[in-house]
């Protein structure tokens, strides 16, 4: 299990602005730039990791090149009119503005990582296709949208989640294909299922304030475990005397809490405690161990209710 957090943008959340256009030296993200700043400010940098599925990042580079190359044939209009723009003009013939934003893009992938399209294209647009046909979700129901880059940003997505194991992929965006209760509920359910990895779909683009809460949160669920998830387990567990082990019992001589093993998983509304011990156990005089005697509780992130998911994967007993 990952302890990274990852937040992926859709084009849609980063406020492309007039004067990210008009930046000649780099892309002007101001939303990205703040987080960046602030993650790095309060020390999140290493928890929180950032991701430009390959799509967006195309769109970024058109946006560029169009606004380079037009301000490239106004400088050039402006030389033939301007006996003293010919000197820029000769700077602006050596511009090659495919090579420029390449080295833009690099200098922006130093702190994010790019989600590049699967190695098996043919496959992906198989599946993109067969989802358009069946309005399966982020394609929507009765819409003139076709939906494509949508579905292939979460294909993709999918498909990097798949080197990961109960990690928490965030995901920005105001397309209502993914935001929507119902598409949102499949998609989220479809990446859980597929990856084993939680997806949160956030129709925002307040970066910050949503880290602010993870965090604050991540504190509140600690102390909660801490203070009472733990002592209560703690109490139920020490009065265990036997241990059942492929159906063979056995006296328990000594459990303990396992505290460097405790998981969390944020499934959105809730998380998922995962609760690991150690178990000795006398058998015929020797005395042998277990370390994957497991518990998991979930707890409601407003309520802080609990609920038992699974409970311990051994028989035991007092």
């Amino acid at each position: 299990m990952s302890d990274d957090i990852f937040f992926c943008f859709d084009s849609n959340t980063l406020e492309i602005s007039s004067k990210d256009l008009e930046s000649f030296d780099e892309f002007y993200l101001k939303k990205i730039d703040e987080l960046k700043n602030y993650l790095e400010n309060e020390g999140y940098d290493k928890k929180i990791r950032l991701l430009f599925p390959e799509t967006v990042l195309s769109e970024l580079e058109t946006h560029k090149k169009k606004k380079l190359t037009n301000w490239i044939k106004q400088i050039d209009n402006y030389s033939t009119n301007i006996s003293n723009f010919s000197e820029i003009k000769k700077i602006t013939s050596l511009l090659n503005v495919n090579e420029h934003v390449d080295k833009l893009k690099e200098n922006l992938l130093k702190d994010i990582e790019l989600i590049q399209l699967p190695n098996d294209l043919k496959s992906l647009f198989e599946n993109v296709y067969e989802r358009s046909l069946h309005k399966t979700p982020p394609f929507k129901q009765g819409n003139s949208d076709p939906g494509f880059k949508d579905c292939i940003i979460f294909l993709s997505l999918k498909e990097y989640a798949r080197n990961y194991d109960g990690t928490s992929f965030y995901f920005f965006t105001k397309d209502k294909g993914f935001t929507q209760p119902e598409p949102k509920n499949y998609l989220e359910n479809e990446f859980k299922k597929d990856t084993n990895n939680c997806l949160i779909i956030k129709d925002t683009n307040d970066f910050i304030g949503l880290t602010k809460e993870l965090f604050k949160l991540d504190l509140e669920i600690s102390n909660f475990v801490a203070n009472k998830l733990i002592p209560q387990i703690e109490d139920e567990f020490s009065n265990f005397k036997k241990i059942k082990i492929d159906s063979v019992e056995f006296t328990i001589q000594e459990i303990e809490l396992n505290s460097e093993e405790i998981t969390q998983e944020d499934l959105g509304d809730k998380i998922n405690i995962e609760f690991v011990l150690n178990v000795k156990f006398n058998d015929d005089g020797e005395v042998k161990e277990i370390n994957d005697l497991k518990k998991k509780i979930s707890i409601d992130k407003e309520t802080k209710k609990t609920n038992l998911v699974s409970n311990y994967n051994y028989e035991v007993s007092e």
